[in-house]
């Protein structure tokens, strides 16, 4: 992934039609990884999560993490079973 990392010249930085491209075909490339160890049981979720609502509740989910510094709101999960 592409980071700007000083505030020199150059800064903000924009990258390219190609950068972009690139880095969004990594993310796609890495993510898909990652769920498959989530699915393979290899990586678990569930001490990473701080909220779980019910599908229902969707709304209190996002409110939770749209108000982390009263929810305390690290990872919000919704439970669609």
């Amino acid at each position: 992934m592409l980071h700007a990392t000083s505030y020199g010249p150059d800064w903000p930085f924009t990258p390219t039609r190609r950068e972009k491209k690139l880095t969004a075909s990594a993310v796609r490339e890495v993510t898909a990884h990652y769920l498959d160890l989530v699915q393979a049981g290899r990586i678990d979720l569930r001490p990473m999560l701080t909220h779980t609502f019910p599908l229902e509740r969707w709304r209190d989910a996002f409110l939770a993490i749209a108000n982390q510094g009263e929810s305390g709101a690290v990872k919000v999960a919704i439970d669609q079973r």
